[in-house]
């Protein structure tokens, strides 16, 4: 029987994997938010009745039911009946303290809008999870290039907006889109104007509720609530099917 051949272990090193040794430390982001994004739409979410835009449809439907809206107008009456004010910071000096009383009477002073307005609107994110509005400054006549003040706090309608824009590594979000060329306009509002806009992220405020994992859209309490309504619905369609045939198969005139 031939011998195997010996083999000198000393010369046999260990093969690893780049991937598995740790980055050196660095200031900058390594990892990934890692959110499912499919042509700038997030899509977290295994039932498709509640990935964006869909959502909005499905948010919309449930809130003409009475159990849904009523919790949902709770949260806009709490946030309307609560008292606000911009306050300057610790120890602030004499110029912040002019700062921000100016803030405050730009907010309270807004062009066609009131700062309880601009609340309800940002209430909205309780039903489809964000909401959004974008900066409207009122530019200076004495000096090119300033600000003379916020001439109000636009909304953009949720289900105008088409696409989340991101940077190239997908951890910040740098950007929207908003298309209208799907919206009704029989005041002929926006006949003027291009259909679709891209607002870049420093242009506009977001408001996202829920435990939204980094997505844009963030995570609407009706998330939770979809099944249990699912169920009473259909519960409620069989019961008024029940009783227009007097719950014994057999149609009666109500």
């Amino acid at each position: 029987m031939p011998r195997k051949p010996k083999i000198d272990t000393a010369e046999i090193t260990k093969a690893l994997n780049p991937q598995d040794t740790p980055a050196a430390f660095k200031l900058g982001e390594l990892g990934y938010v890692a959110n499912r994004v499919f042509t700038g739409i997030p899509q977290d979410e295994l039932k498709s009745a509640l990935n964006f835009p869909t959502s909005l449809k499905t948010f919309k439907e449930m809130q003409y039911h009475s159990a849904v809206a009523s919790s949902v107008k709770l949260f806009e009456l709490i946030a309307s009946k609560s008292s606000w004010k911009i306050k300057p910071p610790a120890n602030a000096t004499k110029s912040e303290k002019k700062k921000a009383q100016q803030i405050e009477d730009w907010l309270k002073n807004m062009q066609d809008q009131s700062f309880n307005d601009f609340r309800k609107d940002a209430c909205s994110a309780y039903t489809y999870g964000f909401s959004i509005f974008e900066k409207v400054y009122e530019p200076s006549k004495e000096e090119r290039g300033k600000i003379a003040g916020i001439k109000r706090l636009g909304f953009r309608n949720q289900q105008s907006i088409t696409k989340f824009i991101f940077s190239e590594d997908g951890n910040d979000l740098v950007g929207i889109k908003q298309n209208i060329s799907g919206l009704q306009d029989t005041l002929g509002r926006y006949t003027s104007k291009s259909n679709e806009v891209n607002i870049p992220r420093s242009k506009f405020l977001l408001f996202r509720v829920g435990q939204h994992n980094g997505s844009p859209v963030g995570r609407s309490p009706l998330c939770d609530a979809y099944v249990a309504w699912k169920f009473l619905t259909e519960i409620e369609k069989i019961e008024a099917q029940g009783l227009a045939k007097d719950l014994q198969g057999l149609p009666v005139k109500l």
